[in-house]
């Protein structure tokens, strides 16, 4: 699974996936934006701890939230250019 996403095939519009980044203790903190997309789609994206900390929901009948620098997402995204997050020094 890449790093920073969540996806879920359980049942349409129900975000049951879940992954959280934790980057405390570093000097980096999340620049980036996630969006949500697939089939009946559901998540978000909450940031805590001045952007060091991102709890991320997602699913749907399969859906996912992912980083948007990824500038991909679903099952081909690691074809793609793979995946990315973008962080920045605090």
């Amino acid at each position: 699974m890449p790093l920073g996403s969540a996806f879920g095939c359980q049942s349409p519009g129900t975000a049951d996936a879940k992954a959280t980044i934790d980057l405390t203790g570093t000097p980096y903190a999340i620049d980036d934006t996630f969006t949500v997309g697939g089939s009946s789609p559901a998540g978000v994206s909450t940031f805590s701890s001045n952007n060091q900390i991102v709890t991320i929901t997602g699913g749907g009948y399969c859906g996912w939230n992912v980083p948007t620098t990824s500038n991909t997402a679903g099952e081909n995204a690691s074809h793609r250019g793979g995946w990315y997050l973008k962080l920045k020094p605090l």
